[in-house]
């Protein structure tokens, strides 16, 4: 989640209790990512919570941006497999 907290914008949705977070992939900053999670699984990461334990519903692509801002495509080239 450090790179969802440093880099990229995050903006709170009071209408439906969530956290609106869109930036720039690290690895491709021609592309932009938007992921949006509850206010209270972003105040859990916040606290120090895991983020597959505060958001396990959300995909492993979205999770992966959260940290480190990686692409799919990215991810793939430099590591292969699965994340």
């Amino acid at each position: 989640m450090r790179y969802a907290r440093n880099v990229c914008n995050c903006a709170p949705d009071p209408t439906n209790r969530s956290m609106v977070i869109t930036g720039r992939y690290y690895d491709d900053p021609t592309r932009s990512r938007t992921v949006v999670i509850p206010m209270d699984a972003w105040r859990a990461m916040e606290g120090g919570a895991l983020i597959q334990d505060a958001i396990p519903d959300i995909s492993s692509d979205d999770r992966e941006f959260l940290i480190s801002g990686m692409s799919p495509e990215g991810w793939e080239k430099l590591f292969g497999g699965d994340k």
